[in-house]
């Protein structure tokens, strides 16, 4: 039973080195980490907006990420526009698409779903959605 258990182990460090050696391939570039890098923050808030934070990310830094500036989106009130979720077009890096995710009462109870500019900051298309008359709850949609 030992000398099963010893060559199975045996086999297994063999087959494990084998892998190690045989799945890295040398003439493939290896993703190399930045010193520094930049970015922006879409962050979604229940208040009708967007908060829009300009970000730099030092990993060798006593404090790694810096907010350099902070801003907003305003597609609406808070009675109106809670948001959450937003989503960037893939394919178009500066549309940012938002649901809202309560029923607002000045529109019927319908929800609202729109479109924002993102180099500009204004918002293209703001459509209310109505709901579906079985739906009772009158609460957050989520």
């Amino acid at each position: 039973m030992k000398k099963l258990i010893v060559a199975t182990l045996c086999l297994l460090f063999a087959f494990g080195a084998y892998l190690s050696v045989s799945t890295v391939d040398n003439s493939v570039p290896v993703a190399t980490a930045g010193s520094a890098y930049t970015g922006t923050m879409y962050i979604a808030g229940m208040g009708g907006h967007f908060a829009v934070a300009k970000i730099a990310i030092d990993p060798s830094a006593e404090n790694p990420i810096m907010v350099k500036s902070l801003d907003r989106i305003v597609i609406g009130d808070k009675t109106t526009h809670p948001t959450h979720d937003p989503r960037i077009d893939v394919n178009d890096r500066t549309k940012m698409y938002y649901s809202t995710y309560k029923p607002d009462k000045s529109a019927d109870g319908g929800a609202h779903i729109g479109l924002v500019d993102l180099k500009t900051g204004k918002v293209v298309m703001d459509k209310v959605v109505a709901l579906d008359k079985r739906v009772e709850w009158k609460g957050a949609l989520y």
